[in-house]
């Protein structure tokens, strides 16, 4: 049978996502599992299952089916788990299901029914321990719905329709004495004091207790999970909802994406004439939306909650905890992601800290407002079990100072903003290092070398240009640089990473010549992560998108096997002048001047006194920059090329048989292509002095052949009639996308 497929030792059919209008005939008799799960089923008439009396489980999840003949299922007396999630049912078809007596699972949820009352058929399912139930058009739920599975062994239910509830009658949920979990999305705005008579009568109590219901008598139900929508209103709702779940038996709560409309304080400090421990174990507060202006204040004595091991607070806009929080002893994991937490709001100084949270081994801080990383390094200090931290989308901009504890293996300060030069601190007691998307330029082996236990390293995301030879991690098995602007992979880079077991270079703009050929050939692919698909030619021009797996592009790199080599010689001069550091710009100071110029100095008499003067007498004035006049004296002259490539906003190359003829030339191109890659902007302008075949540009330069045509470029006119046109469009390019707060002074 074309759907057939077996698992494990049951024999499953998956026949699900085929378009299938009826129920497939011609399936093994032994049939175990038969999963019809996204298809374009309409009815289920009787005799669709005839022959599979060994049937376990049936899905019929997402199709479009209105009617189910009430006798389809005497063929599958074994049935244990049904799923008509998401169809078009009308009603709940309780008479169907009666000869389903072993069933254990049902979700009968997404369809179009107006009410939750379950049929005299259901008393047959005497086994149900799963109950998933909703629609759209039920809106009330009234105290004899759920009566006739009042003697099935219900140990979790599931309101699931995601609409409004309109209508509570006490009773409607007090028939389940060993559900143990307890899970809905209904919203509950219309009245938010239904949420206090569903928690009475889970609690085992017909007699409603307004707001002090007590939950102490909850024999059975560990878990509550509250989604969507529910609206509380006021503070008191909020504090008697705290203390029902202290004086429960509740061992998970959770309140999520939920609305919050009251801007005073809730205080909760427990209940007078009552000493107990809450057995409360995790606790789940996720995306709360604030109606007020104001935020709320929660003063809650954690004291009373020692068992909560795992606390999520995430997407509340939480600023600040209160200081009883930081003494919790079995807390496990605590996430505060999605908030707006600063060290100060975590850290307060007025609680005088000797030790906090001392069982945490997992905080997660990600997408807050941390900005000082020497801070948390040294109040990760008073932690004395923590050993992974989430920094994650912060606004970290100092990565040069810090001391982590030994216990920390695991950091991640993914999407911060790591310096281009300048010292990055580490532990030598890291396993897990996450810098993937920090705009990180260099990865050598000083890197690696602060990094000796170093197991999994994520750079991935980055501007990484040049891969050093020799790198060195003894422990290191997993390594990501995909997504960086590497283009050439030197022999012998990986060579000594004797323990890699995944490595990721994907992504990456490669220079497909001769230097790579020793990656195709002799490089292990086991280890090399998405080959071939993710790694293809950037240059040349004819092979971009094509794998690095492809013969034809080894012969084409043939030609260009020493040009490879200059390209590792330019590659090392970046990396060498970024290690020696220079002055990066503030983000409010984005260029010091319009335009770098890069010519021969055969072409200089014409640039004096034709180019410089005629931009710098514009009003207003083009702050134009040279090698002759601007480059700072007494600095390394490939220091002062990138520098003042990067400080402009604009790089002019005055294009002559001299430029590429010129060695300086060369090196100055090189880095205006690998700043116009690695930010993604058109920062070149071309400016023909001559005539300049393509054939007479070095191969290496398969960038600048490439452009010359394709790219529009600036051609110097003989005639003098022409030369205002020329200056016209010159300055427009240069002029291009400067906008209002082009330059500033550094």
């Amino acid at each position: 049978v074309y759907c057939l497929k077996i698992l494990h030792d049951s024999l499953t059919a998956d026949c699900s996502k085929l378009r299938l209008s009826s129920v497939p005939e011609g399936l093994p008799k032994g049939l175990q599992r038969l999963d019809l799960s996204h298809n374009l089923l309409q009815e289920i008439p009787a005799g669709s299952f005839r022959g599979y009396g060994g049937l376990h489980v049936l899905l019929l999840t997402s199709n479009k089916i209105k009617y189910l003949h009430p006798k389809v299922f005497i063929d599958t007396p074994h049935l244990q788990e049904l799923d008509v999630h998401d169809n078009k049912l009308s009603a709940i078809p309780d008479k169907v299901l009666q000869p389903l007596v072993h069933l254990h699972h049902l979700d009968i949820s997404g369809n179009v029914y107006n009410s939750f009352y379950l049929g005299r058929g259901m008393r047959a399912l005497t086994q149900l321990r799963y109950l998933e139930i909703g629609s759209p058009n039920a809106v009330t739920l009234q105290s004899q719905d759920f009566l006739n599975i009042a003697k099935a062994p219900l140990q979790e239910l599931r309101l699931n329709s995601g609409g409004p509830l309109r209508n509570y009658s006490s009773g409607a949920l007090a028939s389940f004495h060993r559900l143990q979990r307890f899970v809905s999305n209904i919203s509950l705005d219309s009245d938010p004091i239904f949420l206090f008579e569903i928690l009475t009568d889970l609690a085992n109590s017909t007699r409603l207790n307004s707001l002090n219901c007590n939950l102490m008598h909850i024999r059975h139900l560990k878990v509550i999970d509250l989604s969507d929508n529910l609206l509380i209103a006021e503070d008191v709702l909020a504090k008697n909802l705290i203390k029902n779940v202290y004086l429960s038996s509740i061992t998970r709560f959770g309140l999520i994406r939920s609305t919050y409309h009251d801007k005073r304080a809730v205080v909760f400090r427990g209940v007078p004439g009552i000493k107990r421990y809450s057995p409360l174990q995790e606790l789940i507060i996720d995306k709360i939306h604030h109606i007020s202006f104001a935020h709320p204040m929660f003063f809650i004595n954690f004291t009373l909650f020692p068992n909560v091991n795992y606390l999520k607070i995430s997407g509340t806009r939480l600023n600040s905890l209160n200081c009883n929080l930081m003494h919790i002893r079995h807390l496990k994991v605590i996430d505060l992601s999605d908030n707006l937490l600063i060290a100060e709001g975590l850290w307060w100084k007025e609680c005088h800290y000797t030790t906090v949270l001392p069982d945490t081994t997992h905080l997660i801080l990600s997408n807050n407002k941390f900005s000082d990383l020497n801070r948390i390094s040294k109040q990760l200090h008073l932690m004395p079990s923590i050993y992974h931290i989430d920094l994650s989308y912060n606004v970290i901009h100092d990565f040069s100072h810090c001391n982590w504890p030994s216990t920390l293996h695991s950091l991640n300060l993914s999407q911060n903003y790591a310096p281009l030069s300048g010292p990055i601190c580490h532990s030598p007691d890291l396993h897990i290092l996450d810098m993937s998307c920090t705009q990180l330029a260099i990865f050598d082996h000083s890197f690696l070398s602060h990094l000796p236990s170093i197991k999994e390293l994520y750079l991935q995301g980055n501007i990484i240009k040049m891969i050093s030879p020799k790198l060195t991690a003894p422990s290191l098995c997993n390594l990501n640089l995909e997504n960086n602007s590497v283009s050439v992979v030197t022999k012998g880079s990986f060579g000594h990473l004797k323990n890699i077991s995944s490595l990721k270079l994907g992504y990456n703009p490669y220079l497909c010549t001769c230097e790579l050929y020793w990656f195709r050939t002799t490089f292990d692919k086991k280890v090399l992560v998405g080959w071939p698909e993710r790694y293809q030619c950037n240059y040349p021009e004819n092979l971009a998108g094509k794998t690095l797996d492809i013969t034809g592009a080894l012969i084409v790199g043939l030609g260009y096997y020493f040009d490879a080599v200059w390209f590792i010689r330019m590659g090392f001069l970046w990396i060498w002048a970024k290690r020696r550091g220079y002055k990066k710009l503030d983000s409010d100071q984005i260029f010091r001047y319009h335009a770098f110029i890069s010519y021969s100095h055969n072409d200089s008499a014409w640039v004096n006194t034709c180019l410089l003067p005629t931009l710098e007498s514009l009003e207003p004035e083009l702050r134009i920059c040279i090698h002759e006049r601007d480059f700072t004296p007494g600095e390394w002259i490939v220091d002062n090329i990138i520098q003042c490539i990067e400080q402009s906003s604009k790089v002019i190359l005055v294009l002559s048989h001299n430029f590429v003829n010129s060695e300086w030339c060369h090196y100055e191109l090189y880095f205006a292509q690998h700043r116009t890659m690695s930010e993604r902007q058109d920062s070149l302008v071309l400016l023909l002095l001559e005539p300049l075949p393509t054939s007479s540009v070095p191969n290496k330069f398969c960038k600048l052949r490439s452009l010359l045509g394709k790219k529009t470029y600036l051609a110097w006119p003989s005639e003098e009639s022409k030369r205002s046109i020329f200056w016209r469009n010159l300055v427009a390019l240069v002029k291009a996308d400067l906008g209002s707060a082009m330059t500033k002074e550094v």
